[in-house]
């Protein structure tokens, strides 16, 4: 019997409603140890499984990029627990306000965050001290700091499990997206918790919030705010596939600090 601190391709691929062959034939291509049947079961929350999961994202962030319509992106237009209206993000692009004059595409700007019900834009130290709800939903993390931007060589977030979370500054270089506020995309099933996972890990300590690491390496760490917005009724990882792609759209890439490019390893 598989213990319920183990975790399978499967299983994985059932959540991410992935067909399973094909998510292990991208295992196959993309992991080296992913080779036998007896290695398609992992611990939950190892290195492995990290890679596990990153994966079945990026598969479901690129399924998810074709649908990025009006129509798909409704499900981001719930009320929030409050029962304030909640205007979905795709519905900005017909504001010019939120559009780019010469590409027509959404700017993923504060202002126009705002408007689609994104709301904190606090210091990530100061979330455990917020009104950031418990409940689910995504959240966007901004860069307020000179542009181009400066890096650090080493990272200032923590080692979880002895690894270095630094990456090279060809990576980084890399990665960063010119002229986006938005640095990284995450979601969370308790917001709170998982903020203040990530400000805990930027503050050095080791806890397992690998994700959107690279923002530590920013030389202005300080300018650095979250925004997060709530979402009923929708599961936050399609909620969130449904930002990356509009994001890539927009951008022509991910944020700064997301995958699925898997840079630096």
């Amino acid at each position: 019997m598989i213990s319920a601190k183990m975790d399978t391709a499967k299983a994985i691929a059932k959540r991410h409603d992935l067909n399973v062959k094909i998510y292990r034939q991208k295992l196959r291509e993309r992991i080296a140890w992913y080779r036998k049947p007896q290695d398609w079961t992992r611990p939950s929350h190892s290195d492995d499984w990290d890679d596990m999961i990153a994966i079945a994202e990026a598969m479901s962030i690129a399924r998810t990029k074709a649908q990025a319509t009006p129509e798909v992106s409704q499900a981001l237009g719930h009320r929030s627990e409050t029962g304030a209206p909640q205007r979905p993000i795709v519905e900005l692009a017909r504001q010019k306000s939120a559009v780019n004059d010469q590409s027509g595409k959404l700017e993923f700007s504060r202002s126009a965050l705002e408007m689609a019900g994104f709301v904190g834009w606090i210091p990530l130290s100061a979330v455990r001290s917020s009104s950031c709800p418990r409940s689910g939903g995504v959240y966007v993390v901004t860069y307020g700091g000179e542009h181009p931007a400066r890096f650090a060589e080493r990272s200032c977030g923590g080692w979880f499990k002895d690894r270095d979370p630094s990456v090279s500054p060809e990576v980084l270089v890399e990665n960063w997206v010119e002229g986006a506020e938005v640095v990284y995309i995450g979601k969370a099933d308790q917001l709170r918790r998982r903020l203040t996972q990530f400000a805990d890990f930027g503050a050095g300590k080791p806890v397992g919030h690998w994700g959107g690491r690279l923002i530590w390496q920013l030389h202005d760490i300080a300018a650095l705010r979250v925004a997060w917005r709530e979402t009923p009724n929708q599961v936050p990882v399609q909620a969130e596939a449904i930002l990356l792609a509009l994001f890539r759209q927009a951008c022509g890439k991910p944020p700064f600090a997301n995958d699925p490019h898997r840079l630096g390893h």
